[in-house]
Formats: structure tokens, sequence, C-alpha cells
């Protein structure tokens, strides 16, 4: 990691350096205007950047070769999409999201109505390849759901990320993980949850290792970890409020998770995957702990935050926060 920020911050450098010299900074633009470029993202080794690109009066995403200096690709968007986020998630692929506005009619017995649906999705793009693929578009119930949520962006298997989205079953929608082929868009069923289930984590290879449940009868909370060929009960507790996955700490030995403590107070867990009793990782004195930050590409944790405050996991990461 110390490498590729190293490298990927001089890139930053370079790109900026080689337009010569740099004007009297302008007055910024009012805060309800967006910047004509916005969202820079540099890929994992610092060769490749890109960015959204509205300038023109269209939307486009840019991909630039740092050493060769140049765009490689001009990506542009239809005309009804609208631009929301990008990310590489590899050297080679970027990865980025969209969204569309489709109308619907319904008839009833009070009559009829048109409504507005916003759909998400999310397409790649290949240094090497023009095309441009949409993920899940081997999935038939995507076409029914709004957006669907990255757990990994980068597994051992290249060319792959881990989703999770909503699939139909006889009980009704239900959380299902998939393993996409980022230069295909295809995709495989790693794992279909249930009707009480919230959330998904997975390791570095691309495993699911356990899951949260949440009965809003019983109104319990549990997280299930995933010991072949079946589920075990690795935590409960009366659901006050949902209990939060947060992924795996450094060595994937323990599952991490959000949850209030006796005091009344919501921290970061470490939950041993060998069945020993919880353990408290990160905790504020007043406040609650609200999320966690992990590495993009190796889901090692790196901060916990509160409103006010954040508490590193990871001493090389608060190293070179310090120096920006």
């Amino acid at each position: 990691m110390r490498a590729s920020f190293a490298d990927g911050l001089s890139a930053l450098l370079i790109f900026f350096a080689a337009g010569g010299a740099i004007a009297a900074p302008a007055p910024p633009p009012p805060l309800t205007v967006m910047p004509v470029i916005h969202d820079v993202a540099i890929s994992p080794g610092g060769t490749m950047l890109a960015w959204a690109d509205s300038s023109s009066g269209h939307q486009h995403i840019l991909m630039y070769d740092v050493a060769a200096k140049k765009v490689v690709h001009d990506l542009a968007l239809g005309e009804s999409m609208t631009f929301h986020s990008l990310e590489w998630s590899d050297e080679q692929t970027l990865l980025y999201t969209v969204s569309e506005l489709e109308g619907f009619h319904h008839s009833s017995s009070r009559g009829d109505a048109t409504y507005t649906r916003e759909y998400y999705r999310m397409l790649s793009a290949s240094v090497t390849d023009k095309g441009q693929h949409m993920m899940l578009n081997s999935e038939a119930d995507f076409r029914y759901v709004s957006n669907m949520l990255v757990i990994r962006h980068h597994v051992s298997k290249p060319n792959t990320i881990i989703v999770t989205t909503y699939t139909l079953s006889s009980t009704g929608p239900v959380w299902t993980v998939f393993a996409v082929d980022t230069h295909t868009g295809k995709s495989s069923r790693l794992e279909v949850g249930d009707e009480n289930t919230r959330q998904f984590v997975v390791d570095h290879d691309g495993n699911v290792i356990a899951r949260s449940e949440e009965n809003r009868v019983e109104h319990t909370c549990t997280v299930l970890a995933k010991r072949p060929p079946s589920w075990s009960k690795l935590y409960e507790t009366a659901c006050t409020a949902p209990v939060e996955l947060a992924g795996l700490d450094s060595g994937e030995s323990a599952v991490l998770i959000l949850d209030g403590d006796t005091d009344g107070r919501r921290k970061l867990w470490a939950l041993p995957r060998d069945g020993s009793p919880p353990k408290v990782l990160a905790q504020d004195p007043t406040l609650d702990v609200q999320r966690v930050v992990v590495d993009q590409m190796s889901g090692v944790p790196l901060s916990a935050s509160t409103q006010r405050t954040t508490i590193w996991l990871d001493p090389a990461a608060q190293e070179r926060a310090g120096v920006l």
C-alpha cells in the first residue's frame, strides 16, 4: 500500500504539471453548481487516472494514461443517464455508476397512476478494450431491482468483484451474493439469503464468511458464520438497533461488527471466527462509533469514526493521513 500510494501521488503531480504554468485560481463556483471536472480517481498502481467531465455540456468519462500523457478513452454517457461515481477495480478496469429514470403506469381500483423510478447500474470499461459492460447483465431478476452493493472490490481471482442485490424467492425478495466478471459483466451466484438476511461478509478469496440476520418477530439480531455445508451462530443480541457488519480484521480471523454495549454506546467489535468471546476493537468515551473505513484493495480496516473523532486501526494509514 505504501508504494501504491506514492505512485498515485506522483501520478497526480505529473498530471497537473503537464499543462505548464498554472494561472491564478478562479473564484469558486456556487455550491449548487457541479464542477465541470470532478470525481478524479487514481488506479491502484498509479498508472491511470479517470474523471468525469461535463465541460462540453454533455457527460463524459475520461481515462488518462499517466506515462503516455494522453487520454486513451473518452466515454460519452447517454443523454438520459446521470453520472454518480467511478472507481478503479484494477490497473486496467474502471467501474462507474450511472442512473436512469423510468416511468411506469399502474392501474387499480382507486384509479390510474403514473410513477417514476430511478435505476442505478454499474458498468465497466477497460483500458485495452473500448467495449462497456453492465455488471450482472446475465441475471434476469436484476432488471426489476433498482441497485446493487459492492461487498468486495478486489479478490484473489483476477477481474472479479463481489456484489449483493435482491433476487426473487418464494418468500419475496432476498439478498443474494454474486461474483461478477468485470470484463464481461456476467455473474455466478455464491450465496442466497432468506427474508431475515441483511448483510454479508466476504474474504480475500471471494468466499462468503458471515451474514447478519434481523428477526423482526423475535426482535433479535444474529451474526451467522459459514461453516460448510451449514451456518452456525456466532453472535446474537436483542435488536434495539440493527447490527452492522463492518468486514474482517487484517488476519481475517474475526468478523467486525458495529453494535451497542451495556453502557449504551455503539462500538466496533471483533467476533473471533473460532467462537471465542467478542472483543471491543474501537470505542469513544462518549460518542457512538458510526462507520468503519476499509482499504478498497485489501479489505483491511483502516479506521473507525464517530461524529467528531477518528480512531485509527492501521498505523501506516494514520501516518499517510498525517503527511497529507
